[in-house]
């Protein structure tokens, strides 16, 4: 197989149009109706477009000596994804020892105008080689026909197409104008925020607000998305609301290892709360982290960010990204995705200084990963056989992987049940208050752990103490969970 050694070069390959071919051609049943289509890869020659960027020639992705293999691809028409998409494009092997595709009867199409929005260009061991930049990139300089490729198919042609590629590093793949996802092999997965803003005079707001996200452990790592949104509006009723905003994100083998690195940045919201000082939430993500927040096969619970409100949930807010140390209230790093502050995934919270609130869950007879629910730490209970009386339950803060080591009594939970009639009392211990509840009281086992979505919710409970009162079916058996935000 001939092998490409290549420094400073990008490739080319001939662009042919047949009308017909020939009786020793090999490849699967063309429908006469449509045209087939293939494609081939061209390195550019980067040094005599070197004027065309003030780029550094050390900052030119070098290239590699490994064979190709095949290529993946998204093409669209009109807008439409017709083979392939962002998230899973469609791979083509290339003809052996050749670098243009092989025919295959997924990219026989009708005669019309196509795009092509996405080109990579892998060896055999599933790792890029090559890439065609797009259009508006950093690297799109370098060649003269950065994607997408517009790409006519006029029936009776057997068409190829020449795409221009730079060889591929490992460096942002931002550069190249794609998402790390698109180009990796490596399994993405999903982490989401959400914020709360709160003004001096203590009035909770759903704030507006930007994402930026690193690959490393602060802001001089790889980009992998910046300044990103958050979705919001207004409903017709005049509340304001704002969306989770969710990440496709890396995973990693080392599930303890730091990686990642966000900087959360609190906006103005003109027609809602106002304008605010420019505040920055920020912290590094492990792999448990983001696990954490799995709640269940499908869903993620988001991280609930709280800036300028009691509660924080163990996330440092500065007035710039770095800013604070641990037990400042402004430093540290998050870490369970559930109120750990101080980034060693125990939930002990040694990073939240004044505003040390933690999250805490009343201890019970099934952790939520026994009940196949969720990768969050937390547990609950479940009430049978007509049982009545009193019982009493400790209230676990911070205690991270349902290691009650990790965190520490927060106080008791007294459930009293009388017929269908449930009383929940939750009394912190001596210098904790309470700061929010959440409690889950059906007949049905539960199959969310996201505290939110538990049915009862008390964001302004009593900091000394809050009593409840509930009703079940009343066939003797219940679930119960307490969830609460509990601060020193």
């Amino acid at each position: 197989m001939k092998k490409f050694k290549l420094s400073i070069a990008s490739l080319a390959v001939f662009a042919m149009i047949f009308t017909s071919c020939s009786k020793d051609e090999v490849g699967p049943d063309l429908d006469s109706d449509k045209v087939a289509l293939s494609f081939g890869a061209i390195v550019n020659d980067l040094v005599t477009n070197r004027a065309q960027t003030k780029q550094a020639i050390g900052d030119i992705p070098a290239c590699s000596s490994d064979d190709p293999a095949y290529v993946s691809v998204v093409l669209s028409r009109d807008g439409v994804d017709i083979v392939g998409s962002d998230d899973d494009p469609f791979e083509i092997d290339l003809v052996n020892g050749q670098v243009f595709t092989e025919e295959v009867e997924e990219l026989q199409l009708t005669a019309d105008m196509y795009s092509l929005d996405h080109f990579a260009v892998y060896n055999a061991d599933d790792e890029v080689i090559w890439v065609a930049p797009r259009a508006g990139s950093e690297l799109a300089g370098w060649i003269n026909n950065p994607l997408p490729l517009a790409i006519d198919l006029q029936n009776g042609v057997k068409k190829y197409v020449e795409v221009p590629v730079l060889c591929f590093d490992n460096r942002n793949v931002n550069e190249y104008g794609y998402l790390f996802f698109e180009l990796d092999a490596t399994e993405a997965v999903e982490f989401c925020f959400f914020a709360n803003y709160c003004p001096p005079n203590g009035r909770h707001y759903t704030a507006n607000y930007s994402v930026s996200i690193w690959q490393g452990t602060d802001a001089t790592g790889t980009p992998l998305y910046t300044d990103h949104m958050a979705e919001t509006g207004q409903y017709d009723n005049g509340d304001y609301f704002a969306d989770p905003t969710c990440f496709a994100l890396p995973s990693n083998d080392d599930v303890n290892e730091e990686y990642l690195y966000y900087e959360v940045t609190l906006l103005d919201w003109p027609n809602n709360y106002g304008s605010v000082t420019t505040t920055v939430a920020y912290g590094t993500l492990s792999m448990q982290d983001i696990m954490n927040n799995f709640d269940g096969a499908n869903n993620v619970d988001y991280q609930h960010l709280r800036f300028g409100c009691d509660g924080d949930g163990g996330i440092p807010i500065g007035s710039g990204p770095g800013e604070g140390t641990p037990g400042d209230g402004n430093g540290g790093t998050p870490g369970d995705g559930n109120g750990d502050g101080d980034g060693d995934g125990d939930g002990d919270g040694d990073g939240d200084g004044d505003d040390n609130c933690e999250t805490a869950f009343m201890f019970g007879e099934d952790s939520f990963r026994e009940l196949g629910i969720g990768n969050r730490w937390g547990w609950a209970t479940e009430y049978t056989g007509g049982t009545t009386g009193t019982f009493t339950h400790t209230l676990y803060a911070a205690a991270g992987n349902n290691n009650t080591d990790n965190g520490y009594v927060a106080g008791t939970v007294t459930v009293t049940v009388n017929g269908d009639d449930v009383n929940v009392s939750i009394d912190p211990a001596d210098g904790i208050s309470l700061n929010e509840v959440h409690v889950y009281l059906e007949d049905a086992a539960p199959t969310t752990t996201a505290p939110g979505q538990y049915g009862n919710t008390d964001e302004d409970p009593n900091a000394s103490g809050e009593s409840y009162d509930y009703t079940y079916s009343g066939d003797g058996d219940f679930w119960i969970i307490v969830h609460a935000v509990t601060c020193e």
